[in-house]
């Protein structure tokens, strides 16, 4: 769970409370605290997972470029190699 707004704490307490995984006897301020460990914890996940991201999405970019360059490099010798057989076959159809 990931709490945006504060009046959101005593939601999950109730919610917790119905799991089970808060006693009735169970202090709040100690529900309190392991709710705020858990969100703690979900932001430090959640920061890896965002770099984890922004990395893959360096990776991606540059990726995407070298196979635009790869692809230019193949058009320029698919051009070449096209113009090369055509002059052949010029040559080819002068000699008969």
């Amino acid at each position: 769970m990931v709490f945006q707004h504060g009046t959101e704490f005593a939601n999950v307490f109730i919610v917790l409370k119905n799991k089970k995984q808060v006693h009735h006897n169970y202090p709040f301020p100690q529900a309190l605290s392991l709710m705020e460990q858990e969100k703690s914890s979900l932001q430090e996940k959640l920061g890896g997972v965002q770099q984890e991201l922004g990395t893959a999405s360096v990776e991606y970019d540059r990726l995407k470029r070298e196979a635009a360059s790869k692809q230019e490099q193949d058009r320029g010798t698919i051009n070449s190699l096209q113009s090369e057989l055509k002059n052949f076959r010029g040559q080819f159809e002068d000699t008969w």
